[in-house]
């Protein structure tokens, strides 16, 4: 375990052609390492808590990403992070209810109500009645369209952000700031869409940013640097001119190809 754990995905891949028992041993390691109660536990107390919570996902389409669905790929652990949960607006009630009756309060920022039925009864009417935004201020480190606003909860020093979408929710993911935490989790799979240049290469490739995103976005990537990716404006020649590149001319979609794709 302590050998692959130090290997690259694509490694531990070319190990496992060798023979059939490097193949077992991989597998063996695959099943131990990728749970996502691995993730999950640190949030909720029980098993049954955390079957309970991917029903919930599987009736309201949320999915896990940010932090937490990079740290699952990644087998790795960041101890500060939360569990950033994105769902679609309407959708968003049961997670809430689900994690106020887990011990989590609902913390309320900027001119959130306290109350947290109230807060996302309010919200809905005001995203509902208006034009979409070009920028929601609410948002924090998220600035990306399609987000009606973030709902904090938190528990004996742990956080998690119910990440509202007006969205539909991939579309939001897919507009994050860098190629390095474009993964997600849903309740039977977990996506990375660009593992290549993720977990081999460490390396997370950001699109054009505008002026007025730029000082926000600017956090978020010194955060990851921090984290040991490097930030940059556009894949090297390598990376686009490789056989089957995931920046490669044409369509992409969830699921494809050069996604990695983990059955839960």
């Amino acid at each position: 375990n302590l050998v692959f754990r130090e290997s690259s995905p694509i490694d531990r891949i070319r190990f496992s052609l060798a023979n059939k028992e490097s193949n077992e041993l991989v597998s063996s390691y695959n099943q131990n390492n990728f749970r996502i109660r691995r993730i999950l536990s640190r949030y909720f107390d029980s098993v049954p808590d955390i079957a309970q919570f991917r029903l919930l996902q599987y009736e309201t389409g949320m999915l896990i990403s940010g932090s937490a669905a990079l740290q699952f790929f990644d087998n790795t652990m960041y101890p500060e992070s939360d569990l950033d949960l994105y769902v679609a607006l309407r959708e968003a009630d049961p997670i809430g209810q689900f994690l106020l009756e887990r011990g989590y309060t609902f913390t309320p920022i900027l001119d959130q109500p306290g109350d947290w039925e109230v807060a996302l009864y309010r919200k809905i009417l005001s995203w509902e009645s208006r034009p979409e935004p070009l920028w929601n201020d609410d948002t924090d480190l998220y600035p990306v369209n399609g987000i009606a606003a973030v709902f904090t909860f938190v528990k004996e020093g742990k956080r998690v952000q119910l990440i509202t979408c007006g969205r539909a929710t991939l579309e939001v993911i897919l507009r994050f700031h860098s190629t390095c935490v474009m993964n997600v989790i849903s309740h039977s799979h977990a996506y990375s869409l660009y593992p290549r240049a993720t977990f081999e290469d460490r390396v997370s490739i950001h699109p054009r940013v505008s002026a007025r995103r730029k000082d926000k976005i600017k956090i978020a990537f010194e955060k990851y640097t921090k984290r040991g990716w490097k930030i940059l404006p556009v894949p090297s020649a390598a990376a686009y001119l490789r056989p089957n590149s995931e920046f490669g001319n044409g369509p992409r979609y969830v699921g494809d190809s050069n996604c990695w794709i983990i059955p839960l």
